[in-house]
């Protein structure tokens, strides 16, 4: 049996809400710059990504091009490995070649290809024109003569400042680092 209730009537004031792609920043082409000294430019017209190949892969600087706001990044991690045998970061890989082709105002791409004794990785990057976050993805080839396992991996870690936890639900936070005029999510 369903029992009829009286509907209670409301009003309420809508606002808008950001959508990215329509955004006046998602209309900003990518673009991608390379230095003399190997530090590399991933930029939209949300944010910039500054990577640094000079012999060592380094994720150095992350700007808010919306507020103005860079971080530098001294203590990131462009990766770590965790293996059955060891534990290995970027440090521990010879920057073997930097690849941007492929990039447009569509997107940035940058691979770069690093190598070490029995492991060699590839690490790519894509910054999407309307994207407010860049994509990242890791590529292993073993060398060695016998198995590799992989127990885990950290595909990024910036150590960006002052990061606190947003609560977005019961069971769901997102880390975000907040700056002066805004921030970035982790």
């Amino acid at each position: 049996m369903i029992e009829r209730k009286q509907t209670r009537v409301f009003t309420d004031t809508l606002a808008p809400t950001l959508i990215v792609a329509e955004s006046r920043w998602a209309r900003d082409p990518c673009a991608i710059a390379t230095s003399k000294a190997g530090v590399v430019q991933l930029k939209n017209g949300f944010l910039q990504l500054e990577v640094s190949t000079a012999g060592k892969l380094k994720e150095t600087r992350l700007v808010n091009r919306l507020t103005d706001e860079a971080v530098p990044a001294p203590r990131s991690l462009a990766f770590v490995i965790r293996t059955d045998r060891n534990e290995l970061t970027s440090a521990d890989f010879k920057v073997a070649r930097v690849d941007t082709s492929g990039s447009d105002e569509q997107a940035s791409h940058l691979q770069v290809d690093l190598t070490a004794e029995k492991l060699d990785v590839t690490a790519h990057y894509e910054l999407r024109r309307q994207d407010h976050f860049y994509h990242k993805w890791l590529t292993l080839k073993n060398k060695g003569s016998g198995d590799l396992q992989v127990r885990d991996v950290v595909v990024s870690s910036l150590d960006l400042p002052r990061t606190v936890d947003l609560m977005a639900g019961q069971e769901l936070t997102y880390p975000i680092s907040r700056l002066e005029k805004g921030g970035f999510f982790s």
